[in-house]
């Protein structure tokens, strides 16, 4: 409990939730400086028993309800979506292992980097590390993590309560969890990514915060000469080319080099950020995936549970559950795409402060030539989020899953009209 509610100091103890249910679920560790040889060894055994287990609990689970679940009287639609759940689930719990395994090196990367700017952001440019307000949108979402499970489970049981008959068995128990564990996996995955894209985008916000009062400062002290030329220094400062450079105003001179400092850290988060990317792509591809296949079933599947021939109790039922499945994948897709355009549009406002500093007269030859190489790198890296290349993670996309979906919908609902 202390945990999950004491006060962090780093970062590595912000996101101690997320590590401990990641160990918990089987889903990979990270090995803390404290941890001892055996205590890592215990850790990785039991990733192992876990794994294990969950594979074996599928496999019995897919094997009970595809050849002895009684599915009463469900229309043909809501049994097919039913079992494609189970095999979705199935696949999601076969390639989860090898996904983590196959990204464990690159996560450990990108800790290290964002462990690294957290330092850098705090030494030289002065801005504090919110890691209380980290920690606890990290518990809080993963308590909503659960909830969520469990909502979807109780809805999917009153899809049919005569299905399982007396108290709950192992057997009830396999075929729940081969169906619903996908929904915890899926939640704690995107979880990582949330997060480490969150982090990204407060730390392009403060960036651009003290940039903004940079601009304002610069432009009033352009407009006001008796103020810009109060205070002179000598800087003894020698360039390549062996030409002694000219005094500078205090003032100036401070703006100079802490938009130095800025444009490297933006460079830096830049580097993040396409590291994040490409460390999560191969995950966002296949959840994405899965959310547009099973959006797609489960909006047929309420078209056919009304117009199938049953009880209305049955309909009911029927239609229900697939519309609580369909908020759970719609959300998804939502809560991607919004985090990502989000950080690409932060990323974006800083092309846009940028053009505060050509409204000033600015003086310095040098602050305005750091001025134009910031407004350069920042237009020859842009930061956007893709899911392995195939498409871009923003509104655009949302815009084109609902169309594509809208007209597969229209040609499914024609077909079985036909037929």
């Amino acid at each position: 409990m202390r945990t999950f509610f004491s006060e962090p100091k780093t970062l590595r103890e912000a996101i101690k939730p997320l590590v401990y249910l990641n160990w918990f679920l089987g889903l990979g560790i990270f090995r803390q400086p404290n941890h001892t040889a055996f205590m890592h060894f215990a850790m990785q055994l039991h990733t192992v028993i876990a794994n294990t287990m969950r594979l074996i609990i599928t496999y019995i689970g897919m094997d009970d309800a595809l050849q002895k679940l009684d599915y009463g009287n469900m229309s043909p639609m809501s049994i097919m979506m039913y079992k494609t759940l189970m095999w979705i689930s199935s696949c999601i719990v076969v390639s989860t292992p090898l996904l983590v395994w196959i990204r464990k090196k690159s996560c450990r990367g990108c800790l290290q980097e964002m462990t690294a700017l957290e330092d850098l952001f705090q030494s030289t440019l002065g801005i504090e590390n919110n890691y209380k307000k980290l920690h606890t949108r990290i518990n809080v979402r993963s308590i909503i993590g659960v909830l969520i499970g469990s909502i979807v489970s109780i809805s999917d049981q009153a899809m049919n309560p005569d299905r399982f008959q007396g108290p709950l068995n192992i057997w009830d128990f396999c075929i729940f969890a081969a169906v619903h564990q996908q929904i915890l996996i899926i939640i704690l995955l995107d979880l990582i990514f949330c997060v480490s894209i969150e982090c990204v985008r407060e730390k392009f916000r403060s960036l651009n915060d003290n940039l903004l009062k940079l601009a304002r400062q610069t432009a009033t002290l352009s407009s006001n000469e008796s103020l810009s030329i109060a205070v002179r220094v000598n800087v003894n400062t020698t360039p390549r080319n062996g030409r002694e450079r000219k005094p500078l105003q205090s003032m100036t001179t401070k703006q100079y080099y802490f938009l130095r400092k800025i444009r490297k850290a933006h460079w830096e988060l830049c580097k993040l950020a396409k590291q994040i990317n490409d460390t999560f792509g191969l995950q966002n591809l296949m959840f994405m995936g899965i959310s547009f296949v099973m959006i797609t079933g489960l909006l047929y599947t309420i078209y056919s549970a009304y117009t199938w021939h049953n009880s209305t109790r049955c309909k009911t039922f029927e239609i229900t559950t697939a519309t609580v499945w369909v908020a759970v994948f719609t959300s998804h897709i939502w809560m991607i795409c919004h985090l990502c355009c989000s950080t690409s549009n932060e990323a974006q406002r800083t092309r846009e402060i940028l053009c505060e500093f050509s409204t000033a007269n600015i003086n310095d030859a040098e602050l305005q030539t750091e001025v134009d190489k910031f407004a350069v790198q920042t237009s020859q890296n842009p930061v956007k989020f893709d899911a392995c290349g195939f498409f871009y993670m923003d509104y655009a996309f949302v815009q084109s899953v609902i169309g594509s979906i809208t007209t597969y919908l229209v040609i499914l609902i024609q077909m079985s009209g036909r037929s």
